[in-house]
């Protein structure tokens, strides 16, 4: 998977956290698994009651979400940083 899918990836589970409370139904596609313990395996507690069921991320997929955009974004500022200022300075 390209880090423009994981990205999206993330912004469609930070929706399906933020407006639909974690709501299995509505997660996406990727993130889908048909038990706890495969929830589990990719950083997500699975819960259920009468009528639901949810998912919570994890501190591991927290971290691993967060190294994700963390170096997405270094990465992108270095492009522009190097694209705005094409010759190095150096040191006279």
């Amino acid at each position: 998977m390209s880090v423009f899918q994981r990205l999206d990836e993330l912004r469609l589970f930070r929706n399906a956290l933020i407006h639909h409370g974690g709501k299995v139904n509505r997660l996406p596609p990727t993130l889908h698994r048909t038990t706890a313990t495969e929830y589990a395996a990719i950083g997500l507690h699975f819960y259920e009651d009468m009528r639901h069921q949810y998912v919570v991320p994890r501190a591991d997929f927290t971290r691993r979400s967060l190294d994700l955009v963390s170096e997405y974004i270094l990465g992108l500022s270095e492009r522009v940083y190097g694209a705005i200022h094409p010759i190095p300075l150096t040191d006279a």
